[in-house]
């Protein structure tokens, strides 16, 4: 219930519903993945176990955070109203010094063999959560205006509908890629003659099969497209999708401050998702979670920028603001892309095809790949750190304003804002 109208609060059904759904989802998917592991395992003991347990213990965390959103779904439809959170956590900041630790043990445990099915999933949990973690307290480290309610409906929706909903387009969009892609090669294959060989099996040896793979992936047309769809479609969807977290809360209105907030927490769900499912076991386990870190804070700035240029575009009035904060994300998250694509290209390049007097130039554009992760993942550091202050002290001017001309009014505005945003709680 509206604890001023008596009507049912609606986004607390709905964070209930969904945070319901989303658990019974992770449960399917973390006890699925565990007898899926365990099944393989006994059929073929030198099947690695620590795979499945992986995704296993992440569906199992997943499932954990939807408790908050059923709680305080629950309790918004009681009619309680949701306090401000203003206390600062910055204690929280420390949990960082673990980040070697739990890199240390994903690396006994993937690198070295030591206790993988134990060893394992705790480290890579443990290396997904607590960058997400460092950078909310980092975010909050002086507090937050809106509720705790708001804030994990932020988050899961980051965490769960964004990721299902853009891989959804992402695949849909792919399709007449693959089908343009597979016409390129069936043309050249057909030109070749090559389609005949695939009917004397005799030939299929595998420097055969290699060499072939490698020509076709090779052409100038293939690569130019699959560069496109990951360097300027995927991050122009997922910039957009991001920013789910804060759709139900634009039409009740919300502040700059509110809005990339909001936008960061979401975008910190979504960092989440990806570093629990695309930081797959491996020997090199170790530097991709070390990316992984640097895309969370990533993702986590790109969706606050997003969201802050709605919340300006809806007090202006001008929705090319919205689009102007839009495009500087999609940029920063294309730049990432691009670049930590290229790293994987070179590296994967340096080892098997490419000429010795061309591996000192790759060396070079694989270490400026890399100067330019290190000084987006900075300059996302310092943006989580210093915009949420300007926005908030931007906003507080009006007040402060008012109370220096009208002192004898100063409890009236102070209480006038508190007001407002108790208002916004009780409906978002």
């Amino acid at each position: 219930m509206n604890a001023t109208t008596g009507e049912r609060d609606q986004p607390s059904v709905f964070l209930l519903i969904a945070s319901i759904l989303a658990l019974l989802l992770a449960i399917v998917g973390s006890v699925g993945m565990a007898l899926l592991g365990i099944i393989t395992w006994f059929i073929d003991k030198s099947t690695p176990l620590s795979m499945t347990l992986v995704i296993a213990a992440a569906f199992l965390v997943m499932g954990l955070c939807t408790l908050p959103g059923i709680v305080y779904g629950y309790q918004g439809m009681q009619g309680k109203i949701q306090e401000r959170k203003d206390k600062p956590v910055t204690g929280w900041m420390y949990i960082g010094l673990l980040f070697p630790i739990a890199l240390g043990l994903g690396y006994l445990a993937f690198n070295q063999s030591v206790l993988p099915s134990i060893l394992g999933p705790l480290a890579h949990i443990s290396a997904a959560t607590i960058p997400v973690v460092f950078a909310l307290a980092i975010l909050l480290r002086k507090g937050s205006l809106i509720s705790a309610k708001r804030a994990w409906g932020h988050f899961l929706a980051g965490l769960w509908a964004s990721p299902m909903v853009a891989f959804i387009v992402e695949i849909l969009a792919a399709i007449p890629l693959l089908i343009i892609v597979f016409l390129i090669l069936f043309q050249e294959m057909n030109s070749r003659g090559l389609i005949e060989n695939f009917t004397r099996p005799e030939q299929w040896t595998e420097p055969y099969l290699v060499s072939q793979v490698q020509e076709f992936t090779n052409q100038p047309l293939i690569l130019f497209l699959i560069t496109v769809f990951l360097i300027i479609f995927v991050p122009m969807v997922e910039e957009a999708i991001k920013t789910i977290g804060v759709w139900p809360v634009i039409r009740r209105g919300f502040t700059q401050y509110q809005a990339f907030i909001g936008g960061a927490i979401a975008g910190a769900g979504y960092g989440l998702f990806e570093a629990f499912f695309l930081g797959q076991p491996g020997v090199s386990w170790v530097p991709v979670m070390i990316a992984r870190a640097g895309a969370t804070m990533m993702h986590m700035i790109t969706t606050a920028l997003t969201s802050l240029g709605i919340a300006r575009a809806r007090e202006s009035g001008r929705w090319s603001d919205a689009l102007r904060y839009y495009f500087g994300a999609v940029f920063l998250h294309s730049l990432w892309n691009i670049s930590a694509l290229g790293v994987g290209v070179i590296i994967l390049v340096q080892e098997d095809l490419t000429p010795t007097n061309l591996q000192p130039l790759l060396s070079v554009l694989s270490g400026a790949a890399g100067v330019v992760i290190i000084t987006l993942t900075i300059a996302a550091f310092l943006g989580l750190w210093l915009i949420p202050g300007k926005l908030l002290t931007k906003e507080e001017e009006p007040f402060t304003t008012a109370s220096e001309e009208y002192p004898i009014k100063d409890s009236s505005v102070s209480s006038m804002g508190e007001e407002q945003q108790t208002a916004g709680d009780s409906e978002g």
